[in-house]
């Protein structure tokens, strides 16, 4: 029992700390990271909050989930998907709140860099803790799994996929509904680059000592 609840606060504790990275990097206004920039866009032309824009993207992301595992007969599977769509709830209710704390910041440029760092280290310590914790996934990173076992890819080709076409539909949907580029810039590629290294050295540091409440 008390390797349960261990193995659950560490989940929660994850999923809390990748909240605050994601609704952080959206604070910069210097771009979030790429999977993330879909739900920015849309909360920044639809005047939405970050969390509910969040929300919708996400349960995207399982129904996709859940049509690949019902084609691969994976029935099991489908109720861990439809399991994510409470957690997602609870996670982009604790995204708006925070994202009511923390002011949009305009300046200078090298406190939002710093804040943006800030974010990728918090993004991918709460990978780390959550997926380690080997619970309900988040949809961000089930879908990459899911779309790797339905099409016999690596993860990582997945994930760089799934990155240029996020990236891609944020650029042409800002292109067209406002006429300029929105919520895409130096902050992403950064996230590109430096959220998997945080995750690497995040693994080499914690994964054996989360592993053991999960035997």
């Amino acid at each position: 029992m008390k390797k349960h609840i261990c193995r659950g606060s560490i989940y929660a504790l994850g999923m809390f700390i990748l909240a605050i990275g994601v609704t952080l990097s959206t604070r910069t206004n210097l771009g979030s990271s790429p999977i993330s920039s879909v739900p920015y866009c849309l909360s920044y032309i639809m005047d939405w909050k970050i969390g509910d824009a969040t929300l919708l993207v996400y349960s995207s992301f399982v129904i996709v989930e859940v049509i690949c595992h019902l084609k691969m007969k994976q029935k099991k599977a489908v109720i861990l998907d439809v399991l994510q769509i409470p957690v997602c709830t609870i996670f982009t209710r604790c995204m708006n709140l925070i994202a009511g704390l923390v002011p949009s910041m305009e300046g200078p440029f090298w406190l939002q860099l710093s804040v943006q760092l800030l974010a990728i280290l918090l993004i991918g310590s709460g990978m780390v803790l959550a997926l380690n914790a080997r619970l309900i996934p988040n949809p961000a990173d089930g879908i990459i799994q899911t779309l790797a076992d339905f099409t016999g890819k690596k993860m990582g080709t997945v994930k760089n996929i799934a990155d240029a076409v996020c990236v891609t539909i944020t650029l042409i949907t800002g292109y067209l509904c406002i006429g300029r580029i929105v919520c895409v810039g130096i902050g992403t590629i950064m996230a590109m680059i430096l959220v998997g290294r945080v995750v690497a050295l995040g693994n080499t540091l914690l994964k054996d000592k989360i592993e053991k409440y999960n035997s």
